[in-house]
């Protein structure tokens, strides 16, 4: 039973998985498909967590592909139905994406406050999810909104962090869809060149991924841009490009939007035959939809284009019904702009209902609704018709006190558009600022990335070559070595035998070097180190390596090692690598500190108090030597790194030796630092070791 279960689980999520990649091309398809795994799944018994997260997921695609299909009532109620599965399991990805669509669905409908409320209860659960694709799809979202309530401002911020997300995920539609919503900000801003760039930038993208759906969203973007710059056909070949694609894609809201817009601009050049057509057919899918916002709209649309007809009766049928529509909706800006056109009707005089003081009546009462509403664009040129038509009737009073009303707030408009043209300019140089850092941010990151990936290369390139060349030179060395030898057994001169002596001692010394050099790059590239881990007297391995060796090297230069500690500290380590630690660390006290000074070298147990409390035990070796300056401490501890301090004696220097000494510390679990007041003012290298503490 258990496998039979799991079995019709993974079907139904394969059904799924399938239907998701069809949902914006193949909306249809795609439903019917999620329609069959929402079938299986409630045609058999399940336990609960596992039914509840494949049900989400197929409730919340559906609702996401009514959405595509403009079916918004199932949208919203399947939607709902998500949200309810989704809240027994926390379900936070699928509980974001209802929200998500409900927010669409809000937005659709004009319903701006609600939608805005869904996006953000949506936002909270996707980042709690951890989900960045939801969360960047969210902030596209909000930003739209607040671009639709006319708070620019407000918009561009959440735009910038969704296209950032969207960069980073590498997410092409993602990115291309806040394009082409920054392309209708700065349209909305009438920056036509930025709007138009990002449109086009959206387009590329679309075109790379084979998105049509996506296409067809920045032709109407482009459109849009060109009817504004008065370039028509442009604008006609942009739009008929969008209905190509929308018209087989089942999403009849965008196909009726782009009717529209081909509509204006057909009036716009006086192809009022072509305009009704592109009207009429926008009205008929509107109505079919049931959006009865959207058919108002037109339908006042359709009367303005039939009063320049002179089709008078047609006219008023159409703004009948448009008026009618629009009170039962409430939409008290269409209502006056309804009343415009009535009157403008009425003042026709070859209408046979001609009557000013009925034009009258429906522009005083836009006037009334336009001052309740503060709608000033309405406002004024309502009082700019009605002056005309007190001057038709004969009213010279009415018409003069109308003719100063227009004027006084035409001129307060007119100052509020320039500030508000200095506001959308300052804003969209802001925006502009703000894309141009976003993208500067990205190219310095991938930079950075390249630049370590070619340093890493050229630093294992170093290493060998350096390797290579070590190991070459060791033998012609030791020939040079063997052949001194030899040379100062026979009975040679005396006056030759210093310059040989010379030889030897010097074939020695670069010997030496090589060894070392050898060594160190071995240790530098090694990635892990096999410790044979054993509790360890630091004390007294620290005391040993100094007896045994470096008071003897420290004598030669005159110089005094004073060993410091006032009780044994275990660890637990290495012996070996700790000892190659802790002897590079004095010799190079030795090697770099002058004649005759004093180098201390003390263990002691030290407690740490950040992040926990933790015993440590402390190995500090100071000197007197040569100091460091602020650029020695930048490069200390890397690779092949020289210093600004020379060796006093003429030693030998890999460059490699601290680099080593950090990885060894900080494989047994301790760190390394150094401190030092400056040149020539001595340094003391500090290194910590987690304690052992013994039973």
């Amino acid at each position: 039973m258990f496998d039979d279960q799991t079995t019709l689980l993974s079907e139904a999520e394969s059904l799924c998985d399938k239907a998701k990649k069809l949902c914006i091309q193949e909306p249809h398809q795609a439903l019917a498909m999620l329609k069959e795994a929402e079938a299986m799944l409630n045609g058999h018994q399940f336990e609960r967590k596992p039914y509840n997260k494949v049900l989400s997921q197929c409730l919340v695609l559906q609702s996401v592909v009514y959405q595509r299909l403009s079916e918004f009532e199932n949208a919203k109620q399947t939607a709902c139905r998500t949200l309810s599965v989704a809240s027994e399991i926390n379900d936070y990805k699928a509980i974001a994406d209802a929200y998500r669509v409900l927010g669409s669905v809000s937005f659709f409908k004009g319903e701006f406050e609600i939608s805005l409320e869904m996006y953000e209860k949506g936002l909270e659960y996707s980042k709690q999810s951890d989900d960045k694709r939801s969360t960047a799809s969210l902030f596209n979202n909000i930003g739209s909104v607040y671009h639709h309530l006319a708070k620019y401002e407000r918009a561009m911020p959440y735009y910038n962090q969704s296209l950032e997300l969207y960069l980073q995920l590498a997410e092409k539609r993602g990115e291309a869809n806040v394009y082409v919503n920054m392309g209708n900000l700065h349209y909305a801003l009438g920056d036509y060149a930025n709007a138009l760039d990002y449109q086009l930038k959206a387009l590329k993208i679309y075109e790379a991924i084979s998105d049509k759906q996506g296409q067809s969203v920045a032709y109407s973007g482009i459109g849009l841009v060109y009817e504004s710059l008065n370039e028509y056909q442009k604008a006609i070949d942009n739009y008929q490009r969008c209905l190509e694609y929308e018209i087989n894609s089942g999403n009849r809201r965008s196909y009726a939007l782009t009717l529209n817009n081909l509509g204006n601009v057909y009036e716009a050049i006086n192809d009022y035959d072509n305009a009704l057509q592109a009207y009429q057919e926008s009205l008929s899918i509107k109505r079919q939809i049931q959006d009865r916002q959207g058919v108002a709209h037109t339908l006042n649309n359709i009367a303005e284009l039939y009063i320049k007809q002179s089709c008078y009766s047609d006219a008023l049928v159409a703004l009948n019904e448009s008026l009618e529509m629009i009170e039962s909706l409430g939409d008290r800006n269409a209502q006056a702009l309804c009343l415009m056109t009535k009157a403008k009707l009425f003042a026709e005089t070859k209408f046979d209902q001609h009557s000013l003081d009925k034009a009258v009546e429906y522009l005083e009462q836009a006037i009334e609704i336009a001052n309740e509403i503060n709608a000033r664009g309405v406002l004024v040129e309502a009082y700019d018709k009605i002056s005309y038509l007190f001057e038709q009737k004969g009213d010279a009073v009415s018409a003069l006190r109308y003719c100063r009303l227009f004027h006084k707030l035409h001129e307060e408009i007119k100052n509020e558009e320039s500030q508000k043209r200095i506001q959308n300019l300052s804003m969209a140089f802001e925006a502009e600022k703000a894309k141009k850092e976003s993208e500067l941010r990205r190219l310095e990151a991938e930079k950075y990335r390249l630049e370590n990936v070619e340093l890493v290369k050229a630093n294992q390139f170093k290493t060998e070559l350096l390797a290579i060349a070590a190991h070459d030179l060791k033998n012609p060395l030791q020939s040079i070595m063997g052949f001194a030898h030899l040379i100062k057994e026979k009975n040679i001169r005396s006056d030759i035998k210093p310059f040989v002596d010379m030889i030897d001692k010097g074939a020695e010394r670069m010997l030496t070097l090589v060894n070392s050099l050898l060594e160190d790059a071995k240790f530098a590239e090694t990635a892990t180190f096999e410790l044979k881990i054993q509790t360890l007297n630091l004390t007294a391995l620290v005391k040993s390596l100094i007896e045994e060796t470096f008071e003897v090297l420290a004598k030669k230069k005159s110089q005094t090692i004073l060993f410091e500690s006032a009780q044994d500290c275990f660890v637990q380590g290495d012996a070996d690598l700790l000892k190659q630690a802790f002897e590079n660390l004095i010799s190079n006290a030795i090697k770099y500190s002058p004649r005759q000074k004093l180098i201390t070298v003390s263990v002691e147990h030290t407690t740490i108090d950040n992040p926990s409390t933790r015993e440590m035990a402390r190995v500090s070796v100071k000197d007197e030597g040569q100091g460091l300056s602020e650029e020695d401490m930048k490069k200390l501890f890397g690779k092949f790194q020289r210093l600004s301090a020379r060796p006093t004696d003429g030693e030998s220097s890999t460059g490699l030796g601290l680099s080593i000494v950090k990885k060894l510390v900080e494989l047994h679990g301790g760190k390394i630092w150094a401190e030092s007041e400056g040149k020539n003012k001595g340094a003391t290298f500090i290194v910590e070791l987690p304690v052992q503490t013994m039973q």
